[in-house]
């Protein structure tokens, strides 16, 4: 009965000390990332929203890049009016480069994402993210993350338009 147990509590020390040297073996992508920026939008007989947005470019310990948005949104307010708050919500994500001493970026990857059914699901904020693919990096170039909104808000008659949002420093 003894030798069983040590065995069990063998194999799972074993276990545990390989799970250990794996994890560490890992290394989670780094974030280089702008400021926040932060937009207040004017609902027509609704609560105003507020949305504040990270670019940030990732690199990682392979070798490569991507590009990540990430949005955090909240009421300026109680929560007034309907649900419905915009007709649209696409935040476009790139992966950009540029080689020096060009200071012209050209896009590399790119990812669009609707947030629209997110805002107008109900009265929860939501933290929202949005990627581009990985991209392979060279030593020629430098990369940044950048980003840009397109929206039309419910009922105010304007149609769409577009946030530019600073990107994330270059690397």
């Amino acid at each position: 009965m003894r030798r069983t147990i040590a065995a069990a509590l063998g194999a799972v020390a074993a276990l545990v000390i390989s799970l250990a040297g794996a994890s560490a073996a890992y290394a989670y992508p780094v974030d280089h990332c702008a400021a926040d920026q932060s937009k207040q939008f004017a609902l027509p007989n609704k609560t105003d929203v507020i949305a504040t947005v990270m670019i940030c470019i990732q690199t990682d310990s392979d070798g490569t890049v991507r590009s990540r948005f990430n949005m955090h949104w909240r009421y300026n307010g109680p929560p007034l009016g309907a649900n419905y708050k915009f007709d649209r919500w696409d935040a476009t994500i790139r992966t950009e480069r540029r080689q020096p001493p060009s200071t012209t970026d050209s896009i590399v990857n790119s990812a669009t994402c609707s947030f629209m059914d997110d805002f107008n699901d109900g009265y929860i904020d939501y933290n929202l993210e949005c990627y581009t693919g990985w991209v392979v990096r060279s030593n020629a170039y430098y990369y940044s993350g950048d980003a840009t909104v397109v929206f039309d808000i419910d009922g105010d008659g304007k149609g769409s338009s577009t946030w530019n949002l600073t990107g994330s420093p270059l690397v």
